[in-house]
């Protein structure tokens, strides 16, 4: 579908990804996908109690969007391992990015890293929200902690690599995290907004290389933290700064895939400036993609339309935008077409993944 054929409405609703942070979510979806016309749709583990149920829910989503005529949803996840897991009970945890990285068993990583990508393919995910490529503080129970690879930069980059080469081979978007990096700051963004006591230059020595390499090799999505970095965002979390999103990201660092935002809700932001006002913040910032958990609160898209009647010229700068989310759908061959259902034993595969777990104990 071309640009000149989307309404308004549903260019806005290619910016938002919304999660279902719900029990019930097929009571919810009919509304985010018809009547929104949201741009993609991000799983939690309480939406389904098996894989059944999972690839259930996905084929519903693709069906009603579908139905609907529009450009072809994203399904996204958050599925790192360890504590950042959203597979159904039925399915073994995979091991930390720490936990294997403190085995240095290049074998091991590999076969994990494939076995995620190869079971997140079959169930029909196209986005996933890793790898980690911030630097672990020594406190693994940290906002970031045993979610990163560890503090060896050199491990970080290399790993991350592996991870977003393989959920590319297998048509997931790879969306690194958390730019400019999480792993340094003094608190947890669901909680309060992160402050790094390094400047941006320090971060660019330390850091920011594993996103700096990245860059460098394509990435095509990274999501922004909501992180203050001193003398670039000054009192703002980077997610809502224009200097940090346009000047230096863009700019500075010639970036040109997608950016995401993280959760609007997170205490960080919702505190301060409210969920709607933050959003808004957040597309006049210049963030390609916004992602918020669901309530039926939400005002993001109305506040947004209203912000482009009033300017029309800006409506150029969402067309940038949604121009960036078409050819990156198009590139990972992103399509409502129906999941079969998945060919492998959950047996099997729980078997696998017990072998990973063997070789990091």
């Amino acid at each position: 579908m071309e640009i000149q054929q989307l309404t308004l409405e549903e260019k806005i609703g290619q910016q938002l990804f919304i999660g279902l942070d719900v029990n019930h979510p097929k009571e919810i979806i009919k509304e985010l996908i018809v009547k929104q016309k949201v741009g993609g749709i991000l799983l939690y583990k309480k939406n389904y109690r098996s894989l059944e149920e999972m690839v259930e829910l996905i084929n519903e989503c693709k069906q009603l969007n579908r139905e609907a005529n529009s450009i072809p949803l994203w399904i996204g996840i958050d599925q790192e391992g360890g504590r950042v897991n959203r597979l159904p009970p039925e399915i073994l945890n995979f091991p930390s990015a720490y936990q294997l990285a403190q085995t240095g068993n290049e074998a091991l990583i590999k076969e994990s890293v494939s076995l995620m990508a190869e079971l997140l393919s079959q169930l029909g995910v196209n986005v996933n929200f890793a790898p980690v490529l911030d630097r672990s503080t020594k406190n693994l129970k940290s906002a970031i902690g045993d979610r990163a690879f560890g503090q060896d930069i050199h491990q970080i980059t290399l790993w991350g690599d592996w991870q977003r080469n393989e959920f590319e081979e297998k048509n997931i978007l790879p969306v690194i995290k958390h730019f400019p990096g999480h792993g340094s700051t003094n608190a947890d963004s669901h909680v309060r907004i992160p402050n790094t006591n390094k400047t941006i230059k320090q971060l660019e020595q330390e850091d920011l290389l594993p996103f700096l390499h990245a860059i460098d090799q394509n990435a095509n999505a990274l999501l922004v933290g909501h992180l203050i970095v001193p003398h670039m965002t000054h009192l703002k979390p980077a997610t809502l700064s224009k200097s940090f999103i346009q000047g230096y990201l863009r700019k500075e660092l010639h970036y040109n895939g997608l950016i995401f935002t993280d959760d609007m809700r997170m205490k960080a932001v919702e505190l301060f400036y409210g969920t709607n006002q933050a959003s808004l913040k957040a597309f006049q910032a210049g963030n390609d993609v916004i992602m918020l958990k669901y309530t039926n609160k939400d005002q993001v898209r109305e506040k947004i339309k209203r912000r482009l009647n009033r300017k029309p010229d800006e409506e150029q700068l969402l067309n940038n935008r949604v121009e960036r989310i078409l050819s990156v759908k198009e590139k990972y061959h992103v399509s409502d077409k129906p999941v079969p259902k998945p060919s492998f034993s959950i047996d099997e595969i729980n078997q696998k993944i017990q072998e990973i777990r063997n070789g990091i104990s």
